[in-house]
């Protein structure tokens, strides 16, 4: 193998490169503690302690969205404006140990700001993945597809925005990119699965269950 970082882990000036179009939060829950590593483009990586976990609290992560913002997004959006001078209204990368949909959290309280109207929040799987995402994007040449699936009438739910916003996207993506719209019964499973396969980028507006198996 000629590559000397064959099976290495990034090394930071890789993760600092990913960070260049926003910082990058990875959280870290264990059955005991939690904790959060910020990395950003322009300065060494920053570790918070945000809290002893208890069953009591474990159990509240999983049910409330004003307890992700108590526990650990508020903590992270006060650093971001401060210490790292990032202008609301950016994009921060989320990384996960385990599923919890931060880009909902915030306080529900009348006059105070919630998480996605201060920042635009992604995920990435790992840094490594999200590094290696970044390079690939800017070694593309060829235009790119993308499809958006919208599920606004569920029996279980509805949500009114979702094939609105579909048709947003489709006016903000670049003009040589091919654009596929799945919405209500034509977003069947397979050909869900299928667009997954076919297309570079995927926009979603459904709610979603994660299968852990």
């Amino acid at each position: 193998m000629d590559s000397p970082a064959f099976l290495l882990p990034p090394i930071f000036s890789d993760l600092q490169e990913a960070a260049s179009v926003g910082p990058m939060i990875a959280i870290n829950k264990s059955s005991t503690f939690l904790d959060a590593i910020i990395i950003s483009s322009g300065a060494q990586p920053m570790h918070m302690k945000l809290g002893i976990l208890t069953p009591e609290k474990l159990a509240e992560l999983e049910r409330f969205l004003e307890a992700l913002w108590d526990m650990i997004v508020h903590a992270i959006v006060r650093v971001l404006p401060g210490e790292l001078q990032l202008p609301v209204g950016s994009r921060i990368w989320w990384c996960l140990t385990s599923s919890m949909p931060l880009h909902d959290a915030g306080p529900y309280r009348r006059g105070e700001a919630n998480l996605n109207q201060i920042y635009v929040s992604s995920y990435a799987p790992t840094l490594a993945a999200l590094v290696k995402s970044r390079r690939g994007m800017q070694q593309e040449q060829e235009p790119r597809s993308f499809s958006a699936i919208s599920q606004a009438d569920l029996p279980t739910a509805y949500l009114a925005g979702a094939v609105s916003e579909a048709n947003l996207v489709k006016t903000l993506i670049p003009g040589p990119t091919s654009f596929v719209h799945l919405s209500g019964q034509e977003a069947t499973r397979k050909r869900v699965l299928e667009a997954l396969k076919r297309h570079d980028w995927v926009y979603s507006a459904c709610h979603r269950e994660q299968e852990i198996q």
